[in-house]
């Protein structure tokens, strides 16, 4: 069996060299978040549907700069195992300069150097 990398499979042939593909799948799945926001529009005291709509607003914030913080620091996990910010950003699609400056806020993260805005 050939070794692969983490960021990609491999298919050969015995006539040509191995061809690589990206595996990263990225996009919108439906499910309680909509079901939520849609339980919160039905809320009928505007009231009561502001302070609730604040407050899942609030929770999808925390959980967004929760992500962009896993995201940085699988940005510098993938860039410590090889791969280039060029690498990082063909497969993630991002530019080369975001795949640089999610390592570098990856590297702020894990050596405890304050908050990140990522």
């Amino acid at each position: 069996m050939v070794a692969q990398s983490p960021l990609t499979t491999t298919t050969s042939s015995p006539s040509r060299p191995a061809a690589r593909r990206t595996i990263v799948r990225l996009g919108h799945q439906p499910g309680p978040t909509d079901e939520t926001i849609a339980a919160i529009e039905a809320i009928g005291d505007p009231l009561d549907r502001y302070a609730r709509a604040t407050e899942e607003q609030t929770r999808h914030e925390d959980a967004a700069q929760q992500a962009g913080q896993v995201r940085a620091l699988a940005a510098l996990a993938i860039h410590e195992l090889g791969a280039s910010y060029a690498t990082i950003a063909h497969v993630t699609g991002l530019t080369r300069s975001r795949a640089q400056q999610l390592v570098e806020a990856g590297r702020r993260l894990r050596s405890g150097r304050g908050k990140l805005a990522v």
